[in-house]
């Protein structure tokens, strides 16, 4: 068996501010470790005293909210390491009391005591209290044979209560415990055994780090074409600039104060297109970087941590898994698309002329050499990416349907809402908004990690403290919230949770607020009168169906179910039986629908809604603008529409024609 010494990489335990071994590892939110003195002393020289910002990845972190955590798994290793590598140079500790400096050549794995050779063989296990404690030769222990067991003797006591071992979870409060955790600090908590906890988390981990892996893959392909388009860009730069150079040695005393202004004019023609490829090169190897760190760490921990480690770990590594997760961003799951320009250089004399051979070209007007020096191209602008996708058909699996509108819609601004209130430390970023009633909206604020209840006529608000919270959904029973973590809490108003449940990809808004909804990649699951039934989702031919990445969904007054899907950038139509009946191609944003049977699915990254009929076919369009960030969520009652910006709700009076 190898030793951890020889499997770990020398660079996982170094500190980057310090460039030594971690001492008293610290992990913030974004997985980054630091020693915590550095971090201190970074932290001071901050500008602000609630915040600062991760010295690796600039991600913010609150100082004030706890998100600073011991890394109990690097530390643990730390000291094991220290202990094999000290071990070789150990005297015995019995004969030390007798002033003795024998070496030891073996240890007790019970006690952790170093022994000579006649210790080993004749003292030690001659005791009633160490006759069964398991010594062990010292060679053996270097090679790392028994790193397991020394890791396991030094983790597993409680920091708090001397003495006992941390064999307990509390759900509530996400922390290892021990016995006595239970009953002076966890009364009435929800607890449960740690090893029983880490096989869920350890289950939930491994399935997202296997989609992880793929998109590595994917980023490091990217990366690759990048390179090579980088590398093409700059060949095409140089041969142009030969030709010029060649065209104007044979006509030096016309062309040569132009020499400069040729080429010149080249990198500037060429730079929008080397600009993006080295942008979208440096963002793809940035994304690539963050996702692969996590990924290590979250290997590393699966492999070396123990049940307390894991578990103190684990909501951190899934929430970043989230914050992470590839697809959420479309432009780095496909290659980016750059034309290089085909330039030639075109000598008329007395003009140099440089042309794009892609498009067609006009004879440039005869002028005096020193002041002619123009690209010329036929279009008007510069296309480097794609044409712009202003018309874009929507299509569908079934109908095939053409985007003719067919019922349309007005919208008109009523209210521009900020929901903030005195207790806010930052200023809310919105991301998810619902109707409870005509008078009252539920409000996901991520910034401050908490979900409010705004009343519309009094202005007033009611919020809970929620980590992580990220979508909400309403109806008659509760309130439904899925947070990052994949966990689902539901609440009675005010704010009395009632159920927690684990594993939840997406809320379900039912059609008549009966029921509480949710789903997973697999199976969809209803919550009515007390009991929970569930559907598989299949294909058309009734095979099992895995869905990508469900983020948003609503069933219809005729039990479809809708379902926007970021894993594979659609949105799905599915029978109340689980049966997939229709594939939409459109962005997956927040679906909702009005009392007319349009469905709306907002699009992002356009600023806009698109509206549906109950069957798929396309109707018409609604603007909010890109401007707004927006739309981020949306959620109709009667004739208003709710819009979820970044940091405001736009309320919307909603007319059809």
């Amino acid at each position: 068996m190898e030793s951890l010494s020889s499997t770990i990489q020398d660079n996982f335990l170094m500190c980057t501010i310090c460039l030594e071994v971690y001492k008293e590892p610290q992990t913030l939110p974004c997985l980054h470790t630091f020693c915590k003195e550095c971090l201190h002393n970074f932290i001071k020289k901050s500008s602000s005293k609630d915040s600062s910002n991760c010295p690796i990845c600039r991600r913010t972190f609150w100082t004030s909210r706890n998100e600073i955590k011991l890394n109990f798994c690097l530390q643990s290793l730390i000291d094991l390491l220290n202990v094999s590598s000290t071990s070789s140079q150990t005297f015995c500790s019995f004969c030390k009391l007798h002033d003795k400096n024998e070496t030891a050549v073996s240890q007790c794995l019970t006690c952790l005591e170093y022994l000579c050779e006649i210790c080993a063989k004749e003292r030690h296990t001659f005791t009633s209290r160490t006759v069964n404690h398991k010594v062990v030769p010292l060679s053996e222990v270097l090679e790392g044979k028994y790193d397991r067991e020394l890791q396991l003797i030094q983790k597993t006591h409680c920091t708090q209560h001397r003495g006992e071992k941390l064999k307990y979870y509390c759900v509530p409060c996400a922390l290892p415990m021990c016995r006595d955790c239970i009953v002076i600090e966890h009364t009435g908590h929800e607890v449960k055994l740690m090893t029983d906890e880490r096989k869920q988390r350890e289950r939930l981990i491994k399935e997202r780090l296997l989609s992880f892996k793929k998109h590595i893959e994917t980023l490091n392909h990217n990366k690759s074409i990048l390179s090579k388009r980088i590398t093409a860009l700059s060949g095409k730069e140089e041969i142009i600039k030969k030709q010029i150079e060649e065209i104007c040695t044979d006509v030096v005393q016309k062309i040569y104060k132009t020499q400069a202004e040729k080429e010149n004019e080249v990198s500037n023609f060429l730079k929008p297109a080397r600009d993006q490829l080295v942008n979208s090169h440096m963002q793809c190897s940035e994304f690539c970087k963050e996702v692969e760190d996590c990924v290590a760490i979250s290997e590393n921990v699966l492999a070396n941590g123990s049940d307390s480690e894991l578990l103190s770990l684990s909501n951190e590594i899934l929430r970043r898994m989230d914050e992470l997760e590839i697809k959420n961003d479309p432009k780095y799951n496909q290659s980016p698309v750059v034309n290089i320009p085909d330039l030639q250089i075109v000598w008329k004399e007395p003009l140099i002329t440089i042309v794009d051979r892609a498009y067609s070209c006009k004879e440039p007007t005869t002028k005096e050499i020193s002041t002619q020096t123009s690209i010329t191209r036929s279009n008007q602008g510069t296309q480097f990416d794609s044409i712009e996708d202003s018309l874009k058909k929507l299509s569908s699996t079934a109908s095939g349907c053409k985007p003719k509108s067919v019922t349309k819609y007005e919208i008109n601004l009523s209210e521009s809402i900020t929901i903030r209130e005195g207790s806010d430390t930052v200023k809310p970023e919105l991301s998810c908004v619902a109707w409870i009633d005509r008078e009252n909206i539920a409000v996901v604020d991520r910034g401050n990690e908490k979900i409010k209840l705004f009343e519309l006529n009094s202005k007033s608000i009611k919020s809970i403290y929620m980590p992580g919270a990220v979508t909400i959904s309403i109806s008659t029973l509760a309130i439904a919230c899925r947070l990052a973590d994949l966990r689902m809490k539901i609440f009675r108003l005010p704010f009395t949770e009632i159920k927690t449940d684990v594993g939840v990809q997406c809320l379900i808004t039912a059609s008549d607020g009966s029921s509480l909804m949710w789903m997973t990649k697999k199976n969809i699951f209803c919550f009515k009168d007390d009991t929970v039934s569930q559907v598989s989702i299949k294909n058309k031919d009734s095979n099992p169906k895995t869905l990508g990445a469900p983020r948003y969904a609503i069933q219809l007054s005729n039990g479809t179910y809708v379902v926007s899907d970021k894993g594979n950038d659609c949105v799905f139509f599915i029978s109340n039986s689980g049966i997939i009946i229709l594939e939409i191609n459109h962005y997956p944003g927040s679906i909702t629908h009005d009392d007319n049977t349009g469905l709306f699915i907002s699009d992002f990254e356009k600023g806009t809604i698109s509206i549906f009929d109950q069957t798929g076919k396309y109707m018409s369009k609604l603007k909010i603008g890109v401007w707004q960030k927006s739309p981020r969520s949306i959620s109709i009652l009667d004739d208003r529409l709710l819009v979820a910006t970044q940091y405001k709700i736009l309320l919307y009076k909603l007319t059809r024609k």
